[in-house]
């Protein structure tokens, strides 16, 4: 059902990664699509963006659904086996796509490639505008939802969507509140050439003072980094010189990757858990940051998001073609109910691992490596934990 007074049928407010990929899942649905946010800057160099995200099999099969994995694929790296292990108690564990039908356990990509392919796609998708403008408003009625601009721009949709990030504006202006805690840890983020190749191998270490997982990028001896430290201790790493930080952060991956011979400027996030009370208000739905903050230990995050933003385009769709609207509450609880409890047992099942690698009491710490062990010697169990975050 679509209501004569609306100049589109759905404002999709963040121009990141999610709200893109949804226009793009929407575009060709038969809904007018109006995206709001800044064009990812075209590139200036080869160098590498600091931002990276490990994409699950789920994910790159979404990608390749809207036409856009082969432009990503080009500069992502891949994750064929993972190493993870315990520096507190010796615990340890390793994955390995061999072990699954998957030829790769993930992909690593920069976030700013994902979102120059999906702006190059809505470059020719004729049913999707797209404002180059902040929100500042919204009004929100029984048949219609309003947004205003700082450029002066409005528009009247049925439909209201949160892509705009952890500080959604969205999510503020609907009056959806959301549950959170800081970790009072801060993440570094680099990357780094070593020694020896990384063989296509990711490797975590779970340290007293957080977690260090290096991201293999696609030059063989070349990874990304995500240091995430309690703040002061981040703080202090952040404020070292090259070659020192180097040195700490050689000792730190126990060498397992020879010299550290260069790192790229570090740039630092904190961390923080949130997650939103509900992910749908009248006319408003919320997707990815928006809805949801996650640890990065386990790279979730932008997966998660892309999960979101599909299950959400489904429902819509599915509306549209049964002539309901799009942003009533039955449509939009279906969406919820969807998304809203696996992203809370991702979220409770990562919270948990953060605090518990956190713990440095011997018991805990027996406890903690003796199962991480295990784990690794019942291989139906890996499969299943591996097939989980795969996202398939």
């Amino acid at each position: 059902m679509r209501s004569m007074k609306t100049d589109c049928d759905v404002l999709i407010v963040g121009a990141g990664i999610t709200g893109p990929l949804l226009a793009c899942a929407l575009s060709g649905s038969g809904l007018r699509v109006v995206l709001c946010g800044q064009r990812p800057v075209p590139a200036l160099n080869d160098a590498y963006d600091l931002r990276v995200s490990a994409l699950t099999p789920a994910t790159v099969e979404v990608l390749s659904q809207l036409g856009i994995w082969n432009a990503v694929e080009q500069r992502a790296g891949r994750i064929e086996s993972m190493h993870v292990w315990d520096e507190s108690g010796g615990g340890k564990i390793t994955f390995d796509a061999a072990e699954t039908s998957q030829p790769a356990l993930a992909r690593v990509a920069e976030n700013i490639s994902v979102a120059r392919a999906l702006a190059d796609r809505l470059a020719n998708a004729p049913d999707v505008e797209w404002i180059e403008s902040q929100l500042t408003e919204i009004n929100i009625t029984a048949e219609n939802a309003y947004a205003r601009f700082e450029n002066g721009a409005s528009r009247a949709a049925q439909l209201i969507i949160g892509a705009d990030g952890t500080n959604s504006t969205v999510r503020k202006l609907a009056g959806i509140a959301s549950t959170q805690w800081p970790y009072a840890q801060t993440a570094i983020v680099a990357h780094v050439r070593t020694a020896k190749a990384h063989a296509n191998r990711a490797l975590q270490a779970f340290r007293p003072e957080g977690t260090l997982a290096f991201l293999p990028l696609p030059e063989p001896r070349h990874s990304s980094i995500v240091w995430s430290a309690d703040t002061p201790r981040a703080e202090e790493l952040a404020a070292l010189g090259e070659a020192d930080f180097r040195a700490q952060l050689q000792a730190a991956i126990d060498g397992k990757l020879g010299a550290i011979e260069s790192v790229t400027a570090r740039a630092m996030f904190p961390l923080v858990h949130r997650h939103a009370n509900s992910y749908i208000a009248e006319r408003v739905a919320l997707v990815g940051d928006a809805a949801h903050q996650i640890h990065p230990l386990a790279g979730q995050g932008l997966n998660l998001g892309v999960q979101d933003a599909m299950a959400l385009a489904h429902e819509l769709r599915a509306a549209h073609m049964a002539k309901r609207d799009i942003g009533s509450r039955r449509v939009l609880r279906n969406y919820e109910r969807e998304r809203k409890g696996p992203n809370m047992a991702m979220l409770t099942a990562m919270d948990a691992f953060a605090r518990g690698f956190r713990a440095q009491s011997p018991p805990v710490v027996t406890l903690r490596s003796a199962a991480l062990s295990a784990t690794d010697r019942i291989v139906p169990l890996k499969k299943t934990l591996m097939r989980y975050a795969s996202g398939l």
